[in-house]
């Protein structure tokens, strides 16, 4: 029975981490991954269809009818067409 003990535990492990100051693209990478779990707790992340997406919670800076217009305009085919024209 005390055999069986000992295997379900390992020594103590002597080794330490080096005194080298971690790597920029390390402590951005663990910055990101603060943020993120930060932002998701705190309820500004929403997952939609495999897409992260950020909750606004600020009033428009535009009316009603400047919203509208720039809808209309974003969806418009007519737009993009021109833009094709212009540029080819």
């Amino acid at each position: 029975m005390l055999s069986i003990f000992r295997k379900l535990f390992k020594k103590k492990s002597n080794w330490t981490p080096t005194m080298q100051p971690i790597s920029a693209p390390t402590l951005e990478t663990i910055n990101t991954m603060r943020n993120h779990k930060v932002n998701s707790m705190a309820g500004k992340l929403f997952l939609y269809n495999d897409t992260v997406y950020t909750k606004h919670k600020c009033k428009p800076n535009l009316i009603e009818q400047q919203l509208k217009t720039t809808r209309e305009l974003n969806h418009s085919r007519d737009i993009i067409e021109l833009v094709i024209i212009i540029v080819v």
